[in-house]
């Protein structure tokens, strides 16, 4: 997984608390937001234990190396 698609995953983990505070709140219903955070759990505990389990170096990758490897 990119370490930046991770991190956005990290955000929209957050992302409860920021709805409340939109100014069209209710954005997402509570039936969605739930669903969204156990599937977004569900995610983040895979991600975690591929880390623990290979490291970050074999779990997360870089955008710049990516983009080399589709350059050649």
């Amino acid at each position: 997984i990119k370490r930046s698609t991770l991190l956005r995953l990290k955000l929209l983990a957050q992302a409860e608390e920021s709805l409340s505070r939109d100014p069209l709140t209710p954005v997402l219903t509570e039936d969605h937001l739930q669903a969204l955070d156990r599937r977004l759990g569900h995610v983040l505990r895979t991600v975690g234990k591929c880390v623990k389990k290979l490291g970050e170096a074999q779990s997360l990758s870089e955008e710049l190396q990516d983009s080399q490897e589709e350059i050649t």
